[in-house]
């Protein structure tokens, strides 16, 4: 190796110690969402959570922001007509009588104004077994949005998580 190339090589340790120590940045969230929405949006997330009422069910995916939660991911369906049982596979895409689709995903991030979706094309969420306050679930949630030219459109997600049932 020629002296100029050592010399070279002797000024990076010291260029990179210029730069002062590396700052962590936030932490990595422990779970994350698949599907192709991942390209436009960060699905990771630290907890799920599924809130049920005699009108709806949600599953709720959070992330830790400062002393509080964003909400990187949710699916609301409405249940008011429907019997929850386990294993039983509620149809997210369904259109009820009302005219309006059972499932409807949003999002609510600091500092992100995309916070609704399209329709769904398709779309499911599974529990083991029915949701009781306090308790853990399994959900199974996937769903394909509306093909377009909106925010998300003909996109996917999908995932297998542990839940607490609030």
């Amino acid at each position: 190796m020629s002296p100029s190339a050592l010399a070279w090589l002797a000024t990076v340790p010291l260029a990179a110690a210029a730069c002062g120590p590396v700052q962590p940045g936030p932490p990595k969230p422990a779970h994350a969402l698949e599907g192709s929405l991942s390209v436009l949006v960060d699905l990771g997330f630290d907890v799920a959570h599924v809130d049920v009422s005699d009108n709806d069910l949600a599953v709720r995916y959070g992330r830790k922001q400062g002393d509080g939660e964003d909400t990187v991911f949710k699916a609301t369906a409405i249940i008011s007509d429907l019997v929850l049982v386990q294993n039983g596979s509620i149809d997210l895409a369904e259109v009820l009588p009302s005219g309006v689709q059972r499932g409807l995903m949003s999002r609510d991030v600091l500092n992100d104004p995309r916070r609704a979706f399209p329709k769904l094309q398709r779309g499911r969420v599974i529990l083991d077994r029915v949701p009781v306050s306090g308790e853990n679930v399994n959900v199974d949630l996937a769903v394909t949005f509306e093909a377009g030219i909106d925010f998300a459109s003909g996109r996917t997600v999908f995932g297998k998580f542990e839940a607490n049932v609030l």
